[in-house]
């Protein structure tokens, strides 16, 4: 299994690679696709719940003035003003406003009951639609909660509705067990009064109870958005938008109820309401100092969302699996072609690895030797693929290391004496390293070449340290290898094409260690001064001179010779 995984592991990592950046590309733009759709849920939850929330807060405001009309025709009202000022009206009188009451009742069926009070007499007469109807004392009402407004109505805005509940029955009546078949009554209270006197006690009072119910059709549960409807009354009181009950908020609720909902201009956010995460919808306050809350789950605003991230991240995953299924069955099919250029390609690879020292070699010889012209325009690349890092058009200078005696050597040790050549090109690379740019080459027969970039400027009239680097060379051979070398080196140059020249020069100038003996070191420079200072020069003016003087001494002598004879 791991020779198969080994074969086939570039094919593999092409496929899988394919199939990951396929699936990152789908999971990226799922992500941002997805918190796309949930922002846009969010603004079409909140456009839901705002519309729901604004026609019941114009509906509670359309209702507050039908109210304000149906009280102020009550107090006009001849008959139902003898309930409101006589201390004890006669039972016709009764009989008539009670029925005028019913007729209001009957003919508006969003009220739910009508109280109509006189403080002189502490009567309420009552018509409603269900629980108690007629005449009621403040002992025998069911609904005590309506004294505690009127004993404390200075607390409310006149003709602003009080959210609240009631219950059908009294006490008395709900000890007879019919308290469990009749729930409390949830009504919007508008209340009526006159209050015009000195110690500004009521004088008399019309209730008219709306139907909370009736009022709610628009306030319940929204069917688009799933939320639950909450109003946030003039009071202070946060009821819930069916029952009218006061909610239960724990301090963190309180918090961001009083600071990011109470008297705030419109808006929405996200937070958690009964350890729910929930999207808060809000509207600013009306002309009632009402605002209304619409609190819908988040799970259901981002419901949408949710399926088409749980769908991509299905296909994500099926195209990931399918794609590593493809990857292993396909690896297999690719494997001969492409297998066949792996081996041919690492063959090649092998093959220039094991060549490119002699190749290395080979380039810088015909160089140096002047075969092979130094290279231009983007042959220098070629330089640097073979590992030449030497720079031609910077100042340089060459080094010759000759092996002394290396006819003997070479009888001695034969083939083995090319490690030893190696070993000087790694002695001298070692040791001059660390001050020049430095390449090294193997000239044949005894001779290797040192190529030195200049680093440090005062070489160019200081050869001090060349030349302590130099002895160091020869002390380190002499050392581990026990082979003498001679070292000669040359002038300083920045220009290629004297490259050959120097070359040249170095050899020749080696050739003075047979004057100065082994393991010396030559400056080429010099000796090429003293050739020229030692030049000789034929005397051909004494030889003119002696043939003159020849031919004369000749002539005298043929002149003598000729007189004796």
């Amino acid at each position: 299994m791991s020779n198969f995984k080994k074969h086939h592991k570039l094919h593999s990592k092409l496929l899988v690679s394919i199939t990951l950046c396929i699936t990152l590309t789908l999971l990226v733009s799922t992500t941002v696709y997805y918190f796309y759709y949930i922002r846009v849920e969010k603004e079409q939850a909140f456009e839901a719940n705002h519309n729901s929330l604004t026609l019941r807060s114009k509906e509670v405001i359309n209702m507050t003035s039908i109210a304000q009309s149906l009280a102020f025709q009550m107090y006009r009202s001849s008959t139902l003003s003898k309930l409101l000022y006589y201390p004890k009206p006669n039972v016709y009188d009764v009989t008539a406003a009670m029925t005028e009451l019913n007729n209001y009742l009957n003919s508006m069926p969003y009220i739910e009951s009508i109280y109509v009070f006189n403080p002189k007499s502490g009567t309420f007469y009552i018509a409603s639609s269900q629980g108690q109807n007629g005449l009621f004392s403040k002992h025998e009402l069911a609904d005590t909660d309506i004294i505690r407004v009127l004993d404390h109505y200075q607390d409310y805005k006149p003709f602003t509705p009080i959210p609240r509940t009631y219950p059908l029955l009294s006490a008395s009546d709900s000890g007879t067990g019919v308290e469990q078949a009749s729930p409390d009554i949830a009504a919007y209270t508008y209340l009526c009064y006159d209050a015009i006197n000195s110690n500004e006690a009521i004088n008399s009072a019309v209730i008219v109870n709306v139907s909370a119910a009736w009022m709610n059709k628009e306030m319940a549960a929204n069917p688009i958005s799933g939320g639950t409807a909450y109003i946030l009354d003039d009071q202070g009181r946060l009821l819930s938008g069916t029952t009218l009950t006061d909610e239960t908020l724990n301090e963190k609720e309180q918090l961001w109820l009083h600071t990011r909902v109470k008297k705030q201009e419109t808006g929405y956010f996200v937070e958690d309401f009964h350890g729910k995460r929930s999207l808060i919808s809000y509207t600013s306050p009306d002309g009632l100092g009402w605002q209304y809350i619409s609190v819908t789950p988040y799970e259901s605003v981002i419901k949408m969302a949710s399926v088409i991230r749980n769908a991509m991240l299905l296909i994500a995953a099926i195209i990931a699996l399918a794609g590593f299924v493809a990857s292993w069955l396909l690896s297999k099919m690719l494997y001969t072609p492409i297998g066949q250029i792996v081996v041919h390609m690492n063959s090649l690879e092998s093959e220039k690895r094991n060549s490119m020292y002699t190749i290395r070699q080979n380039i810088l010889r015909n160089v140096i030797r002047g075969i092979r012209n130094l290279p231009a325009g983007e042959e220098p690349e070629r330089l640097r693929e073979l590992g030449i890092t030497f720079q031609f058009d910077k100042d340089y200078r060459l080094v010759l290391l000759r092996i002394d005696e290396y006819t003997r050597w070479q009888s001695e040790r034969g083939p083995d004496l090319l490690p030893y050549k190696f070993a000087i090109m790694n002695i001298a690379s070692e040791i001059c390293g660390q001050t020049y740019r430095v390449e090294t080459v193997d000239m044949d027969e005894d001779s290797v070449l040192l190529m030195l970039n200049i680093l440090d400027p005062a070489e160019h009239t200081d050869t001090v340290l060349l030349e302590t680097l130099l002895r160091q060379i020869r002390e380190a051979c002499f050392e581990y290898l026990k082979l003498s070398v001679s070292l000669t080196y040359s002038a300083i140059t920045s220009q290629p094409e004297r490259l050959h020249l120097l070359y040249r020069q170095v050899q020749d100038a080696s050739m003075h260690r047979f004057f100065q003996g082994h393991g010396c070191i030559i400056n080429a420079q010099n000796t090429t001064d003293e050739d020229i200072q030692n030049t000789y020069v034929y005397p051909s003016d004494k030889e003119k001179k002696c043939w003159i003087h020849y031919c004369l001494v000749i002539r005298r002598m043929h002149t003598v010779c000729s007189k004796n004879c």
